[in-house]
C-alpha cells in the first residue's frame, strides 16, 4: 500500500480518515506507531444496497475494533468520530461557514431535472467537491 511505503520509516502518531477507506485501516501498522491512534468517519459504503450498508456495520461495530491482531485484526488504536446533527449543531456550522471559519469547495451545480446524473456522480465517488443540486429558479 502506498502509505505503508512511502512512510514505513516515519511514521504517525494518529492518522485521521475522513472517508472511511478500510484498506487504509487494515494496513495501517505499516504507517501508524505502535501507540498511536487511527481516527475515522466509519466505512464508506461501495454501493447503496442493503448487503453494502451490513457490510460496513460489520466492520465498523464489530470487526475492526473487535478483531485481535491475532486472529488477522490490527494493532493500533481504533476511534470512531460521529456528529449530532441538531439544530443548535447547525446553527454553528453555519455561523463559521458564514465567519469563514469552514470553507467547502464546490465541484459541480446541477439542475434539479438532472438530479439523476448528478446523483449518479456522487455514487461513481468521482465528486471532485461539493455537488449541489439548484432548487426552483
Amino acid at each position: 500500500m502506498y502509505l505503508g511505503e512511502q512512510y514505513m520509516h516515519k511514521q504517525f502518531d494518529v492518522v485521521v480518515d475522513a472517508v472511511g477507506v478500510q484498506d487504509i485501516w487494515e494496513n495501517c501498522a505499516a504507517f501508524l506507531k505502535p501507540l498511536g491512534v487511527f481516527v475515522t468517519v466509519g466505512i464508506a459504503i461501495k454501493d447503496y444496497t442493503w448487503g453494502s450498508m451490513l457490510e460496513s456495520l460489520w466492520l465498523m461495530m464489530l470487526k475492526n475494533p473487535h478483531t485481535p491482531a491475532l486472529l488477522g485484526g490490527v494493532s493500533r488504536r481504533l476511534e470512531r468520530v460521529t456528529a449530532l446533527v441538531n439544530e443548535e449543531s447547525m446553527r454553528e456550522l453555519g455561523e463559521a461557514v458564514n465567519d469563514g471559519r469552514v470553507k467547502g469547495m464546490v465541484g459541480e451545480i446541477w439542475e434539479m431535472e438532472d438530479v439523476k446524473s448528478a446523483y449518479n456522480v456522487l455514487l461513481r465517488k468521482k465528486a471532485k467537491g461539493k455537488i449541489i443540486v439548484r432548487i426552483g429558479g
